[in-house]
């Protein structure tokens, strides 16, 4: 072999060395690059799994919190109704203000919290309409409550209602 021949097979050899070179240099690029752009996107997907935990459990937080919240203010409202029976004759009251008062008015409390009011007779209407008062010992009403109930009405002051109702609120937040 020539020396010329030598150095042409050498050169295509340089040459064919340069080529696999560069291809392999390019296909680890590519393959670098994708492994990369999956490896993003596991870490997106990854991300976006801990937001929609994160998000659960403040939303868990957040009810547990309002329950929480709402089982203290009916254990508060029932310590206050036991130490002070007044509140319940001031909630009473109320009922009747907000009812309009005809014919028979029946008062459904907590046989305790009835046995609390004392004398029946002092609730009278301000206006003086005519109608009679029959009150009634409802023990499926937790203390403090009462409804009030008429031809034309009902007042719904049951306690536990009212706090149910609030929680579905807090809970829609």
């Amino acid at each position: 072999m020539s020396a010329a021949s030598n150095a042409s097979a050498a050169g295509a050899l340089d040459e064919a060395y340069r080529r696999g070179f560069a291809d392999g240099a390019s296909t680890l690029d590519a393959e670098s690059e994708q492994q990369r752009d999956d490896a993003m996107e596991a870490l997106g997907a990854a991300l976006k799994g801990l937001s929609n935990v994160a998000t659960e459990v403040r939303a868990r937080l957040s009810a547990n919190l309002s329950a929480l919240a709402l089982a203290v203010a009916r254990q508060l409202l029932e310590r206050e109704v036991e130490v002070d029976p007044t509140v319940v004759r001031g909630l009473v009251q109320k009922a009747l203000a907000a009812t309009p008062l005809a014919g028979v008015v029946t008062v459904r409390l907590h046989p305790a919290d009835l046995s609390a009011l004392g004398d029946p007779t002092a609730f009278r209407p301000p206006s003086g309409a005519p109608f009679e008062l029959k009150w009634v010992a409802d023990p499926t009403l937790m203390r403090g409550g009462c409804v009030v109930e008429t031809p034309a009405a009902v007042v719904d002051g049951r306690v536990d209602h009212a706090l149910l109702e609030l929680y579905e609120r807090l809970s829609r937040e």
